[in-house]
């Protein structure tokens, strides 16, 4: 189960980094 949510934040940080870029280029 710690194991899944782990994953779960690491997905979410993953696409964080993605996004944060795209938003400050607009």
């Amino acid at each position: 189960m710690k194991v899944a949510s782990n994953q779960s934040l690491l997905n979410s940080v993953k696409v964080g980094y993605v996004f944060f870029p795209v938003l400050f280029s607009f």
